[in-house]
């Protein structure tokens, strides 16, 4: 008797063999920043690789040696990670700086190719803004508000194992090389059935600002663990967003996998290093 929703689902299916990097929009906005800014933020752009072999990148930063001759020989977009390699499954994040020279919107079109791929062409945006004139008006903000996401899975989903008490976390503004602590807590939804976590970063990169303790834990039935989550704000003065993955399992089926893994790796060296001789004539 409620409303009624149209869903349109789009999915891209590639060769097992084939590079490919998944772009989920041709265009991308930097964070506003102050004209100004001696130092301004990192700001990242993500890019994931969706196929099953690993891939390299380039960024095509010839538009951003344009802009900035046309900007008095200012740096208006910098790409400090303009090549690289990433993981099948795995995420890396693109560090870029904005920074403004004018109170105005700027934009660029940067070529990103895959090698023996296809090649996409990102529109960057930045906006620049003058203090002075914004004054109170522009308060820094954690970005909580930008997402429109909910905190906590509002729907079970069939056959769930698990649930966290916090889907996202938003940490807010820190000072650097400051440390904050959040608690999630992860509640095995099963009366009579023990369940397995284990929490995962998509970049590696992301374990030099992010802790996570216990990383993995069982989880009686109807029982919850607590996990604490910590963020350290390094380096330099940068705009974060992490994702993290929790792997729910079977207790059982879990034991059972890790088992038969166990065995058939010792299979495999087995054949791998032992040989029959066949021969009989030997001592002839």
């Amino acid at each position: 008797s409620g409303r009624e929703i149209l869903l349109n689902f789009i999915g891209v299916t590639v060769a097992h063999t084939r590079p490919y990097i998944h772009f989920p929009s041709n265009k991308h906005s930097f964070h506003m920043m102050a004209i100004g800014e001696k130092n301004s933020h990192i700001q990242i752009y993500e890019l994931y690789n969706g196929g099953a072999v690993p891939v390299t990148f380039s960024a095509d930063v010839t538009s951003l040696s344009i802009i900035e001759k046309e900007n008095f020989n200012h740096s208006i977009f910098e790409c400090l990670t303009p090549h690289g390699n990433i993981l099948p499954g795995q995420t890396m994040a693109m560090e870029w700086r904005f920074s403004p020279l004018e109170a105005k919107t700027y934009m660029v079109d940067v070529p990103i190719k895959v090698q023996d791929g296809e090649q996409a062409i990102i529109t960057f945006t930045g906006v620049g803004y003058d203090p002075r004139v914004m004054r109170d008006s522009m308060v820094l903000t954690d970005g909580h508000e930008s997402c429109h996401a909910p905190n906590i899975q509002t729907a079970k989903q069939p056959g769930q194992l698990g649930y966290l008490s916090l889907e996202r976390i938003s940490f807010g503004n820190l000072p650097l090389f400051s440390q904050v602590r959040r608690m999630i807590f992860i509640t095995n939804m099963s009366k009579d059935r023990s369940i397995f976590f284990e929490w995962n970063v998509t970049s590696q990169k992301d374990s030099e600002y992010i802790n996570i303790y216990p990383v993995r834990e069982k989880i009686g039935p109807s029982e919850y663990k607590m996990c604490r989550v910590t963020f350290l704000a390094t380096n330099v003065p940068a705009f974060y967003d992490l994702d993290l993955v929790c792997e729910i399992s079977d207790l059982h089926e879990y034991t059972n996998y890790k088992r038969e893994l166990a065995a058939w790796e010792v299979e495999r060296d087995r054949q791998l290093n032992e040989f029959i001789i066949t021969e009989t004539d030997l001592h002839a």
